[in-house]
Order: structure tokens, then sequence, then C-alpha cells
């Protein structure tokens, strides 16, 4: 038996860490095997995994996703373990993806623990969300916001400047699905987050779970 099937196996009868890291931007950063599943911890919160993907599913069926030949390009905001990348990249298989993360640990264990690497159609970026979107000349068929920073949303995500930043960085017809936490500390941000969102767009949908909070806009 191999080392990585002893790791797999020993991982249904307790969790297993394969790595633990920090960074200039986490404090905690793991790589946990539980019933044969890895999944991505950072700051105590998890952000990749089972769960993570559960929520996605959720999103995608409830929200009203850009169809299949309308969409070339995407841009996702959060990289965590490339969760909502590998949903993309069922849907929209043909398409380009830009995945944009402040913090290269993150991206260097995607790469590592969770598939990211060797994807052609995949270009990672270390760098903050805020300052690629105010700077990029490129434009998205589709653009994820996923910034989540252990528990905790930067405060820009529902600022005027960034929502207008990213619907500068959409081609025309182009949709926006923000990740967005969905609890009484939030409630104010959200709500400041949907009108602002239906100040910009013709369209905005939400899509909630006890604990996240889906934006789709276009």
């Amino acid at each position: 038996m191999t080392a990585t099937h002893k790791s797999v196996w020993l991982s249904y009868l307790i969790p297993l860490t394969l790595i633990r890291d920090s960074s200039e931007f986490n404090k905690d950063i793991r790589v946990v095997v539980s019933y044969g599943k890895k999944k991505l911890l950072v700051n105590g919160i998890q952000q990749s995994g089972p769960m993570i993907e559960g929520f996605w599913n959720f999103a995608f069926s409830n929200v009203s996703l850009p169809t299949k030949q309308t969409v070339r390009s995407i841009l996702v905001l959060g990289v965590g373990g490339g969760t909502v990348i590998g949903k993309l990249e069922v849907h929209y298989p043909d398409a380009k993806i830009t995945a944009v993360d402040i913090d290269e640990a993150i991206i260097d264990i995607g790469r590592s623990y969770f598939g990211l690497s060797g994807k052609p159609h995949l270009t990672l970026v270390a760098a903050d969300a805020k300052t690629y979107i105010a700077d990029t000349h490129k434009q998205f068929d589709f653009i994820i916001a996923d910034l989540y920073i252990g528990r905790d949303i930067p405060a820009f995500e529902s600022s005027v400047s960034f929502i207008r930043n990213m619907k500068k960085a959409l081609r025309p017809g182009g949709h926006i699905l923000i990740n967005f936490l969905h609890d009484s500390a939030y409630e104010k941000r959200a709500a400041l987050l949907r009108t602002r969102l239906r100040e910009e767009f013709t369209h905005v949908e939400t899509a909630a779970l006890p604990y996240n909070l889906f934006f789709m806009a276009y």
C-alpha cells in the first residue's frame, strides 16, 4: 500500500493534514483529507471540498446562468481550492478561464493539491482582485467574485467602484455571479450590494443558503 493510499484509507478514521502553511494574508492554511476527500481550510474555514461543491451546485441550479454558446472567457476572483473553476470547466468546456487570488500560497496549493496545474485553458494570477479589476483592459463573458479571506469578505466588494469596474470588464450581455455571506453581521452590506447591483444592471437575482447568498447580475 503506497503512502497516498494509506492516507486515504486512514482519513476514513480520522482527518489527516497533508500540509499546513501560512502567508502574509492568511495565518492558517491547511489541506486536510477526510473520508477520502481533500479540503482546503483557510483560517479554520472550509474553502473547498464536498460542502463547497454543494454550495456551487445550488447556485448554478438556482440562478440564470449564461448559455454555453455565449461564454468564451471567464474571470474568477478568488481561487481557493478551485471548486468553482471545476464547475465552470464542466459547464463551459470551451471557455478560457483567468483566476485571480491575492495569496500566491493559495495558488500554489491549488496547483499542487487541487489539480490546477497543467491546464492550457486556465491562467492563474497572483494579484489583488480590487486592483486587477480596476486595471484590466480585458473583457469577459462571465465574472465570478468569490472573495473570502477565511470568514471575512473585503468591504470593497459592495462598493460602487468595484461593481462598476466589474461591469466595465464585462462584454455586452455578460453576467456577474457573487458569492456573499448570508448572516446577520453582513445583512446591511448584502442589502447595499443588492441595491447597487440593481442600479447598474437590468436583472439581479438572488439564491440563498443558510450561510451563503448568491447574486447574479446581467
